[in-house]
Parts: structure tokens; sequence; C-alpha cells
């Protein structure tokens, strides 16, 4: 990765920040708005709603002003990067490792099923070596984010956040949650590869289209 992906990637991780910060504290159970009653689109009857994400990124900008709503920015661009330039460098070697060379005398379901793995096996790989890689930094993000509940100060920055980890937790601490994250991934590329080699050899016979499958199956995801 160049200057500039890197420099184009961090602005972009710039811009979501807040959002992926109020999904943040949303995942973690944190309510600080209470509900709010509205009638339903459709059957017009009144329901209780939770606040949108709009609304915590309000109430955290209330609480700790403009900036408070980049708390836990620097590890997650780092994150990002790191993750990126992983990624992109074990797919070029898994490409060249393993090229995924269809026998002319296979059936369709064997083509289909070596195709779909290889391709999958490659993504796997160059994903669990990037979010291991970029783990630390994920750790690090999310702690800093989450002490918004407790009003808490112990990630105040990057280097004060990696000294408590370490000092509490050692090396573990920043590879908390890893498995989790790594079975999910992989069980995510897995599926998202499967469809796309579905609608790709049996549904789409334009090549142009073919380049955005794997792009459309991952938004369910």
């Amino acid at each position: 990765m160049t200057l500039v992906p890197a420099g184009v990637s961090a602005v972009i991780i710039t811009a979501l920040h807040p959002l992926g910060y109020a999904k943040v504290l949303i995942q973690l159970g944190h309510e600080p708005l209470p509900q709010y009653s509205a009638k339903e689109l459709l059957w017009r009857r009144t329901r209780n709603y939770y606040p949108s994400v709009l609304s915590y990124i309000k109430h955290i900008k209330s609480q700790d002003g403009f900036f408070g709503l980049y708390r836990g920015l620097i590890p997650r661009i780092l994150e990002g990067i790191v993750g990126s330039i992983v990624t992109q460098n074990v797919t070029e070697y898994m490409k060249e490792a393993l090229p995924g060379k269809e026998d002319v005398e296979d059936s369709e379901v064997q083509k289909f099923i070596k195709s779909c793995g290889m391709q999958t096996s490659r993504e796997v790989v160059a994903k669990i070596v990037a979010t291991i890689a970029s783990h630390p930094f994920h750790v690090v993000a999310l702690r800093s984010m989450a002490q918004f509940v407790g009003k808490e100060e112990l990630y105040s920055g990057p280097l004060v956040s990696v000294q408590e980890i370490y000092n509490n937790e050692g090396i573990g601490g920043f590879f908390a949650g890893l498995i989790p994250r790594l079975i999910g991934d992989a069980v995510a590329i897995a599926l998202i590869n499967f469809l796309s080699e579905l609608v790709n050899r049996y549904l789409l016979s334009e090549k142009e289209h073919k380049a955005y499958t794997a792009a459309a199956c991952s938004v369910s995801f």
C-alpha cells in the first residue's frame, strides 16, 4: 500500500469513525437515552423504539464535545492501514502459491468446489494474518471507546493504553477476543465466496458484472 491509498483509507476511517463509535456503544448495551414511542408505518400501532445511531452521536458530542466523537481514532486508523497492507501482501503471495488452475476433465461440480475452495482459502489465510497483525490496535481502539460508558480515563491515549493493557494483562491482553473474530471472519468469507461463485457461474453471463458480485454478496454480512 502506497502513501496515497493509505491516506485515502485514513480519511475514510476518520469520516466514518463517529458512526463506528456509536455502534460500539450500542453493541456494549449502553443505553444512555430513553426509548421513544412512535406509530408503525404500516399497521399504525404505537411501539417503543430505541434511539438511532445519530441520536447516540449527538449524545456523545453533548458529553465530550466534537473531538470526543473521535476517541480511539488513532489506533483505528493504524488497524485499518496495517490490516490493508498485510492483506494485500499475503493475497499476492497466496495467488502465486495457490494459482488455482481448473482441470478440463473435472465435472462442473468439481470445478465449482475447487474454484470456490481455492478462492476462500486464499482470502481466509490473508484475513487471518491481517487480523492477527492488526488486532492489538483493534483492542486499544475498542477499550478507548468503551470507557465512555463509565467515564473512565484509563485509556486516554494510544501509548497510555498500550502501557495499561501490558501492565495488567501482559501480551495476551492485546489479543483478547481474537478467536471469535477470526471464526466470524472465516465463516463470512466462506459464505460470501460460495454465493459469489454460485451467482457468477450459473446466473451471470456478462464478465463485467461478475466483478461486483462479491461486493454485492458482502452487503448481506
